[in-house]
């Protein structure tokens, strides 16, 4: 599969923030890992590669969710995030076991470079599905103790505003009709980057 992105980034810099996913799955399946206070992936000199980043790299295979983690705020510079949270979807999620080495022909990654959060004013969930960009926004929510995200990807499998914020409700432990007195909502746009799948070398 080819690599493809938003536009504003170049080809090269698809193929090398590509190439950083899975040189960092391969390195974690050879037990390199950045949890163990390792730095296992060459990340290069370019300066786009140093500017902070907030990221999320996804995992599927055969088309079902594989891993998917990441951080809303730039807490590493672009390509150490990248490399960091495609290890962590491959063998740090805890909804799965960490992916093995026989499953890797088979797994696609996904990157999503965030854009910064905005905070959302809405006091209702009429005023929240009215403001919603369906395709466009990710979404944050924060209340009653609990919080989940959805990025903009999510859109592809809830296209509609009610069934979106209905799951990330459930995603976060809240009922679906609730509005915590706290509640605290924040969007977001991502650039996707589709890394394909590992490389046969890998």
């Amino acid at each position: 599969m080819t690599p493809s992105t938003a536009s504003r980034w170049s080809p090269p810099q698809v193929v090398t923030l590509t190439e950083l996913v899975w040189a960092a799955i391969a390195a974690g399946l050879r037990g390199n890992l950045y949890k163990h206070g390792q730095h296992p992936v060459s990340i290069g000199a370019d300066p786009w590669l140093h500017q902070p980043a907030a990221t999320f790299v996804t995992l599927q295979r055969h088309g079902e969710l594989r891993g998917c983690i990441g951080t809303l705020e730039p807490v590493y510079p672009l390509g150490e995030s990248v490399a960091r949270n495609a290890q962590s979807a491959a063998f740090a999620d805890p909804r799965f076991c960490a992916l093995s080495q026989r499953e890797l022909a088979d797994t696609s990654a996904e990157i999503s470079i965030l854009t910064p959060m905005i905070p959302l004013a809405a006091a209702s969930h009429a005023a929240l599905l009215a403001t919603l960009r369906p395709q466009v926004d990710g979404l944050v929510v924060r209340g009653a103790g609990r919080s989940a995200t959805f990025l903009p990807v999510v859109w592809q499998d809830l296209s509609e505003p009610r069934q979106f914020v209905e799951h990330l409700w459930r995603k976060a432990g809240l009922p679906t009709a609730a509005w915590p007195a706290d509640i605290a909502l924040w969007t977001y746009g991502a650039d996707k980057i589709d890394a394909g799948v590992a490389p046969r070398s890998t």
